[in-house]
């Protein structure tokens, strides 16, 4: 087997970046499956994986007010409202349309709005792993 150098890229590395930087339309792609995967991810764990109604029961008989489930509400609802804006915005902006609304979207939406949902949520979660411990 002959030795690889490293000092210079491969040709089929630098052929795929070539071929990559000419179609932006993959980045496009690449935003339109992330989101539609998010948000179906959240809605399965939403309304089927948890959905039963005593999914968080342990939560009740443990912790009295149940801070678990009132974080996986706050992550999955929110979660959900958050990504499901972004793969409708980012659908449009594959169509040309609502160019601006998608990237206000992304940046605030699921920049700024999901980082402040994940910390409120993380905070329950510390506040239910207090009392349990």
């Amino acid at each position: 087997m002959p030795a690889t150098d490293f000092s210079s890229p491969p040709e089929q590395l630098l052929s795929l970046l070539e071929l990559n930087a000419l179609n932006p339309a993959s980045g496009q792609l690449t935003y339109t499956v992330a989101s539609l995967a998010v948000t179906v991810g959240i809605a399965l764990q939403l309304f089927r994986y948890r959905a039963q109604s005593d999914f968080y029961s342990d939560g009740d008989i443990v912790l009295g007010t149940n801070y678990w489930r009132i974080a996986n509400y706050i992550r999955g609802y929110g979660g959900l409202a958050i990504w499901s804006l972004a793969a409708l915005t980012q659908l449009l902006s594959v169509a040309s349309i609502a160019n601006d609304v998608n990237m206000v979207v992304w940046q605030y939406g699921v920049g700024y709005s999901g980082t402040l949902l994940e910390f409120v949520a993380f905070m329950f979660d510390y506040a239910a792993y207090d009392v349990a411990y």
